[in-house]
């Protein structure tokens, strides 16, 4: 019978490169299977930080710890900074949930050995720009959420590389980030084959250059109109 164990961290004060300590993780596990974290390593699949205070994320030792992840949730936890090699050893990792945190911006080579990354979901965080080269090795990455950031313009090199190297993908959300209206005309007219961006809720807010707010709109199938 396959059976899904569960790693979380409530209310860490911290998950840093010091080894893992017993007295930080707690199992949530059936009484049926009481798996041991220290004999049974290869059992822990899914691992939940919620509520806490990390302002430095650095997954490195869990992922060698725990090598069979494959879904990472880690919301409002205050992550300000993710360390360029945190998810290095997560090589079965396909879903990544950084939501709801403080994390201002990415390192390029943060996913470079995330090949199976499917889904990844930086929604209510602070970030500014996305770094052209760090999708490059995702090549099964499905969705892509950066609703409510800070984002206020699109790269071509960004637009390109997704297209180039992520043929799996289907959905970006970009919702709740200040673009400028004449970019989004611009890739609007230079790639009339990008089915991608999508905001099913609601129009897509932008800023003209006068400073007088627009909206680009999506039509039922979910491309720009």
């Amino acid at each position: 019978m396959n059976r899904t164990v569960i790693l979380i961290l409530f209310f860490a004060t911290f998950v840093t490169s010091n080894p893992i300590s017993r007295e930080h993780i707690k199992l949530n596990c059936s009484q049926e299977y009481p798996y041991d974290v220290s004999t049974k390593s290869e059992a822990i699949t899914v691992l939940r930080i919620n509520y806490s205070k990390i302002p430095k994320l650095n997954l490195t030792n869990i992922c060698l710890a725990f090598p069979n992840l494959y879904r990472i949730y880690i919301g409002n936890s205050a992550v300000e900074e993710i360390t360029p090699d945190s998810f290095n050893a997560c090589l079965n990792v396909i879903l990544i949930d950084l939501s709801s945190n403080k994390i201002k911006q990415l390192d390029m080579n943060l996913f470079k050995n995330n090949e199976k990354l499917a889904w990844l979901d930086f929604e209510n965080n602070q970030l500014k720009q996305i770094p052209n080269k760090i999708f490059n090795n995702c090549k099964k990455l499905f969705v892509l959420i950066l609703t409510n950031n800070k984002l206020i313009n699109l790269d071509d090199e960004l637009i390109d590389s997704i297209n180039e190297n992520c043929p799996e993908i289907r959905s970006i959300y970009w919702r709740g980030n200040k673009f400028k209206c004449e970019r989004l005309e611009e890739i609007k007219m230079k790639y009339k084959e990008l089915r991608f961006l999508r905001d099913i809720d609601r129009p897509w807010d932008c800023v003209k250059s006068d400073d007088e707010n627009e909206s680009i709109e999506f039509d039922e199938s979910g491309e720009l109109i």
